[in-house]
C-alpha cells in the first residue's frame, strides 16, 4: 500500500494534537521500525473517515427537506458497508495484520530491544480476531440454508462471491480456507528458522491447498479456477528456486542462472493475469453492446408499432412478443457451459431450488429445468428489459 504523506496519520495528529507522536527513529536495526501503529495506522484512519461520513449523514438527516434521500443513503451504508464491504475491507486487511502479529511474536522471542509490551498486547488482541473471524464465518456459512437468498446476499455475499454453492458443500468455505492459508503461511517462518525447513514445509501445505482446490473447484467461473490453479503451480515452481538457493543446489553458477528462470516464471505469470484482466474487460465491453445493439432493435420495434395499423389488442400482443424474443436472446447469450452443468447437476441431484424451477402443468414453458442459479440469470435479463 502507498503511504501519502498528505494522509498519513502521524503527521495529522503531530500537526493537531501531540507534537511528539511517532516521530521517526534514525535507526538502522530494522527491530525499532516495527509497531502495531505503522502496521494499522492506514486502516485505523480509513475507519474515522468512514465514521466521520456516517455521523455526518446522521446529523444533516435531521433537516427535513433531505431527511428523505438521507435516510436512503444511511440505509444502502447499514446494509452493505456494516456488513459486506466491512467482510471485504477486513478480508483485504487479513495478510497485513497477519504480519504485524508474526512481527510481534518473533520480536518476544528473540527478545528485541526493541520488543513493546502494548504493542504485544495489541498483537494479542488482533491475533484473537484473526483466529475467531474465520471461525464465526465458518459457523455461519455451515449452518445457514438460506445463502441464495437476496437478502442474505445484500450482507454477506462478499463471504462466498463467485462461489459456485451448487457445485460442492465445501464450495462456500473457500474465502476461510483463503484466509487460513495466509495466517499459516505467514506462522511459518517463525515457528521454524532453517530455510530449508520452511520450504518443505511451505511446499507441504500449499501442496494439500492446491489438492483441496482442484478436488472442490469452488469457483463459478472456469476461467477464474484456471487462472488460480496455474497461479498455484507457479507459486510451487517459485517454492523450488528457493530451495535450491537455501541450499538443495550446490552449485554457485547454476544458482545464478536459475535467477534467468526465475524472471521468466514472474513475466510469464504478469502475462496470463494481465491477460485475463483484459480479456474480461473485452467481454463486458461486447455485452454491454450486444444489450445496447438489442435495445435499440426494441426501440425501433416498438417505433414501428405507433404507427402500424394494427388494433390496441393487437399491439399489446406484439409488444409481448417482442419482450419474449428479447429475453429469449439474451437468456441464449448466457454462459451455455454453465447451464449445462447446473442441469446435469440438477438430473443427478434433485434439489429444492431445481423443484421450484418446474413450469405448472398446461404451461408452453418448454425450457431445461435448471437449479436457482440459472434463475438468477432470468432475474438478470428481466431487469435488463425494464431497463
Amino acid at each position: 500500500m502507498i503511504e501519502l504523506q498528505l494522509i498519513n496519520p502521524d503527521e495529522l495528529i503531530r500537526a493537531w494534537y501531540n507534537a511528539d507522536f511517532n516521530k521517526p527513529v534514525a535507526v538502522l536495526d530494522k527491530d525499532a521500525h516495527i509497531s502495531v501503529w505503522n502496521d494499522v495506522k492506514l486502516y485505523a484512519l480509513l475507519l474515522v473517515l468512514f465514521a466521520i461520513v456516517v455521523v455526518s449523514m446522521l446529523i444533516a438527516s435531521l433537516v427535513k427537506c433531505v431527511r428523505g434521500s438521507l435516510l436512503d443513503g444511511l440505509s444502502i451504508i447499514k446494509t452493505k458497508f456494516v456488513w459486506d464491504y466491512s467482510i471485504q475491507f477486513f478480508y483485504m486487511a487479513y495478510l497485513k495484520l497477519c504480519m504485524t502479529v508474526m512481527n510481534q511474536i518473533d520480536l518476544s522471542a528473540r527478545d528485541s530491544y526493541y520488543w513493546k509490551a502494548i504493542d504485544s498486547d495489541w498483537a494479542i488482541a488482533i491475533g484473537t480476531l484473526l483466529v475467531a473471524a474465520p471461525l464465526v464465518a465458518f459457523i455461519f456459512l455451515g449452518t445457514s440454508q438460506s445463502l441464495e437468498e437476496p437478502e442474505v446476499k445484500a450482507k454477506y455475499s462478499n463471504l462466498y462471491s463467485d462461489v459456485a454453492l451448487y457445485r460442492s458443500k465445501y464450495s462456500k468455505f473457500y474465502s476461510i480456507a483463503f484466509a487460513l492459508r495466509r495466517m499459516m503461511f505467514m506462522a511459518i517462518p517463525i515457528l521454524f528458522n532453517e530455510p530449508m525447513i520452511q520450504v518443505m514445509v511451505f511446499m507441504l501445505f500449499h501442496t494439500f491447498y492446491l489438492a483441496a482446490y482442484v478436488s472442490v473447484k469452488p469457483h463459478v467461473d472456469c476461467k477464474r479456477t484456471g487462472v488460480e490453479v496455474f497461479n498455484e503451480i507457479v507459486l510451487m515452481v517459485f517454492m523450488y528456486h528457493l530451495a535450491g538457493w537455501n541450499g538443495l543446489v550446490a552449485d554457485l553458477q547454476m544458482q545464478f542462472d536459475m535467477g534467468y528462470s526465475f524472471i521468466f516464471i514472474i513475466l510469464l505469470t504478469l502475462c496470463v493475469n494481465t491477460g485475463l484482466i483484459v480479456y474480461r474487460a473485452i467481454e463486458n465491453w461486447r455485452h454491454r453492446r450486444t444489450v445496447e445493439l438489442n435495445r435499440l432493435l426494441v426501440l425501433e420495434q416498438f417505433e414501428k408499432l405507433k404507427t402500424a395499423e394494427m388494433t390496441e389488442a393487437e399491439k399489446k400482443d406484439e409488444k409481448v412478443r417482442i419482450r419474449n424474443e428479447f429475453i429469449q436472446r439474451r437468456m441464449q447469450e448466457g454462459d451455455a457451459k454453465i447451464e449445462s452443468e447446473l442441469s446435469s447437476k440438477a438430473k443427478a441431484q434433485p434439489t429444492k431450488g431445481a423443484a421450484d424451477a418446474l413450469p405448472s402443468e398446461g404451461s408452453n414453458d418448454s425450457r431445461r429445468v435448471v437449479p436457482r442459479p440459472v434463475n438468477t440469470l432470468a432475474a438478470h435479463v428481466e431487469e435488463e428489459w425494464k431497463v
